[in-house]
């Protein structure tokens, strides 16, 4: 009887470990990985700072953006491999009408760097909003 009470107790505690190892969540991981480009899927907001105005990306599933800045909307499609973001602006110039950035994503943000030119870095807040009116509204801009 002993030996029965013992086995239920390993056995209990086994089941236990085995429970909460399942639960775990590797989501988040998947979410800041970009070698999965469906991480960036989704509404974008950059906040204003001191340099920049604020600005809204929504990526969408079919590969192509909107971005709305305080200045200019614009839209076009977008091409991701190995880190890097290709946004394309305008379809008459072929492979040379885009602009490439590196993105990685840290803490849920998604870091915007442009190597290229200006060697600017964005950083960008994952929203539910739909337009930079909203996401001004929403983080109280």
């Amino acid at each position: 009887m002993k030996q029965i009470k013992l086995f239920g107790v390993m056995l209990m505690t086994l089941l236990a470990t085995l429970t909460f190892t399942a639960c775990t969540s590797d989501d988040d991981d998947d979410n800041d990985n970009p070698d999965n480009p469906a991480s960036l899927i989704g509404n974008w907001f950059e906040a204003p700072t001191d340099s920049v105005t604020e600005s809204f990306i929504s990526f969408r599933k079919d590969g192509t953006y909107l971005r709305d800045d305080s200045k200019s909307i614009s839209e076009g499609k977008y091409v991701v491999s190995d880190g890097e973001i290709k946004f394309y602006f305008a379809e008459e110039l072929g492979e040379h009408g885009y602009y490439p950035y590196k993105y990685e994503f840290k803490r849920g943000q998604l870091i915007l760097i442009d190597y290229k030119y200006m060697g600017w870095v964005s950083v960008y807040e994952r929203t539910k909003c739909t337009s930079l009116e909203e996401c001004m509204e929403e983080y109280d801009y």
